[in-house]
């Protein structure tokens, strides 16, 4: 707990309310999170003795999926004169937080620079309601491929529950077990919260990183789209329009290309942004893939054969 005659007690009492909205205490909090700094130092910012870092700041507010802006203007306001802190009221609090800033930039595990949003999924003003997965989903989803598709599951569901019998669960009990083997963690974190009988995710939008640490798995997850697709691509659903399958060549400008990469963008963010009627007998739901490619692609005759015709 903050006291009042430290220096900055202002500022340790709002990381105390971030990460009391979450975790019980910060011995738990440290406990499942992995912080940059020790639990000592943390536990020093929030009694207000030491003054974290505006960096520090980002990566607790990235965890505990805050806005930082209020613990950077009380960052701000403790390093100066004390007849400017006057100047800095209330008032000027409510500006800052009031202002709509899409949090586009975000601070990831294992990366030195700050990672930009970048995805045709999320509509530029909803960046602040994206779970951004870190290492943590990584290393969990090579040690468990399924749970992608859980979590893509709970997102397409949201902002409704799923339950366990939807899950495919007999049982509460398997049910409970299941949560305790393979959830923990973001339940944890609140990334997904349960009852006895549902699941929920928080946010309405998940993003992959577009970096080289999800490369790998961006490539194996492709290739396990594309074929899981290939099975419903035979000539009968082509021929009854179920599916669209469609491989088209054509020489094109620079520009034209551009062109075309964003207006397969628009096509993929009106796919995803398109409403579900909800008027729709459970038997007319249906999930669906939709996969797009568009690249260059090079034409030319072997070499040995152009060295056979010499």
């Amino acid at each position: 707990m903050s006291d009042k005659t430290t220096p900055y007690a202002e500022l340790g009492a709002l990381l105390q309310s971030w990460r009391r909205s979450k975790f019980n205490s910060a011995t738990a909090f440290c406990n499942h999170t992995k912080l940059s700094f020790p639990y000592r130092r943390y536990s020093a910012f929030e009694r207000g003795e030491v003054l974290p870092t505006p960096e520090n700041l980002k990566e607790l507010a990235h965890i505990l999926k805050v806005d930082v802006r209020e613990a950077l203007f009380m960052w701000s306001k403790v390093q100066m004169p004390s007849s400017l802190q006057e100047c800095f009221s209330s008032d000027a609090l409510n500006i800052i937080k009031a202002a709509k800033i899409p949090n586009k930039f975000i601070y990831l595990e294992g990366e030195n620079e700050p990672y930009q949003i970048d995805t045709n999924n999320i509509p530029p003003d909803e960046l602040d309601s994206a779970w951004v997965y870190g290492l943590a989903e990584l290393e969990a989803f090579k040690k468990h491929p399924w749970l992608p598709d859980l979590f893509l599951w709970l997102q397409m569901s949201f902002p409704q529950e799923v339950t366990y019998e939807e899950l495919g669960f007999n049982s509460i009990n398997a049910f409970k077990t299941f949560k305790e083997d393979y959830l923990k963690p973001w339940l944890t974190y609140g990334h997904i919260i349960s009852t006895d009988t549902t699941l929920k995710i928080t946010l309405p939008y998940i993003h992959m990183p577009k970096t080289a640490q999800w490369d790998k798995f961006r490539e194996e997850s492709l290739v396990k789209l594309f074929n899981n697709s290939l099975q419903y691509l035979n000539a009968e659903n082509i021929k009854n329009k179920t599916v669209h399958r469609t491989a088209v060549h054509k020489i094109l400008t620079e520009d034209q290309y551009k062109d075309w990469i964003k207006k397969l963008a628009e096509i993929e963010m009106y796919f995803v942004n398109m409403p579900l009627i909800n008027q729709a007998k459970e038997s007319e739901k249906k999930t669906y893939t939709l996969l797009s490619l568009f690249t260059p692609k090079k034409i030319e005759i072997p070499k040995s054969i152009l060295e056979l015709c010499k």
